[in-house]
């Protein structure tokens, strides 16, 4: 546990009462007490230990009470909250557990309460919460979003902390959806077929896209929708594999705007360790033979910030040339220069 040194355990007692005035009603339970003279309480619910309050006098001139999903704060010497805060299923998983990081004050139980599910789903009208994820501790989240509309996908991801609440917002690119997803969004919940987060595949079926508007006709194997184009690795009919990427035209319609030469059968995209703005690619399986990583600059060209290969079985150095050339190339044609 952070934020102590010392700590010992102090047993309750039947009699004990609680902030409400309310007994313990047995001894089974127990505080856990810091050098500071903070502690932390938990009862026996029937299954486990759980926290049931805490005391943090250099912070707060009183006691915190659980009630389910509640917080309550009583004053130094009432019997009487000044304040109940409902924090949320999520966050009772979280830090509370810590010295340091539960929430003190009143306010910084409403602040942590302004991160839930059910408040952030209501930050963007017309978008629907596709995904939330709170912090270990309670005090930021990440929530993705989705639009549909007009047949046209749009994935919005976002992070909040508590107390400075949204600190940036990322649209990625729109994009038509095809005429079968379109269909089965109506009757299939969203996050089984499109995952918001960028921390995988974008689309989680076949024949995503709309083939008539974006033209990528190969078989793809991943998919990454970014603020500036999807991002795919796609096969041929022949076990060709390349890196395309599909970006907006200055007319509104869809190009392939880099398409690589031909890369080992078994290479992948990391969707888990790509972000915005970069390609991460490794091929090898799990054996993981040679690793390569492309960032975009401001001026639309990918780049190699990085590359390392595991073994002898390919040429890294030729590959890296031809496939840096090459996707700078399709890009711009000023930038076989670099």
């Amino acid at each position: 546990m952070s934020g102590t040194r010392d700590i010992h355990l102090r047993r309750h007692t039947a009699l004990r009462q609680r902030p409400d005035g309310s007994a313990y009603g047995d001894a089974l339970g127990f505080d856990i007490v810091s050098d500071s003279g903070a502690y932390l309480s938990y009862h026996f619910d029937g299954a486990a230990f759980t926290v049931c309050g805490w005391y943090d006098p250099a912070r707060y001139d009183g006691h915190v009470m659980i009630r389910g999903t509640s917080l309550a704060y009583y004053p130094a010497g009432s019997t009487a909250p000044e304040a109940v805060v409902d924090a949320g299923e999520p966050f009772m998983n979280s830090g509370i557990h810590d010295f340091e990081h539960h929430p003190a004050t009143p306010a910084e139980a409403m602040a942590r309460a302004a991160l839930t599910a059910q408040a952030l789903a209501q930050a963007f009208p017309g978008y629907q919460l596709s995904r939330y994820a709170i912090s270990g501790w309670g005090d930021w989240a990440e929530a993705d979003y989705v639009r549909i509309e007009e047949g046209y996908l749009t994935i919005k991801r976002t992070p909040w902390q508590a107390g400075a609440g949204l600190t940036s917002e990322m649209d990625m690119m729109s994009l038509p959806l095809s005429a079968r997803l379109l269909e089965r969004l109506k009757t299939e919940p969203v996050e089984s077929l499109i995952d918001a987060s960028g921390w995988g595949d974008t689309f989680l079926t076949e024949d995503a896209f709309d083939p008539s508007l974006v033209p990528v006709t190969d078989e793809v194997i991943h998919s990454d929708l970014q603020q500036h184009g999807l991002v795919l690795m796609t096969q041929s009919d022949e076990g060709t594999r390349r890196v395309q990427v599909v970006c907006e035209d200055a007319q509104g319609g869809y190009d392939v705007d880099v398409r690589t030469p031909p890369l080992p059968q078994n290479t992948s995209l990391d969707l888990f360790h790509e972000g915005d703005g970069e390609l991460q690619i490794e091929w090898g399986g799990s054996t993981r033979e040679g690793y390569v990583c492309y960032e975009r600059t401001v001026d639309g060209i990918w780049r190699l910030s990085y590359a390392a290969q595991m073994t002898e079985m390919y040429p890294l150095v030729r590959f890296i040339t031809d496939y840096r050339c090459g996707m700078n190339t399709m890009r711009n044609a000023s930038a076989s220069a670099t």
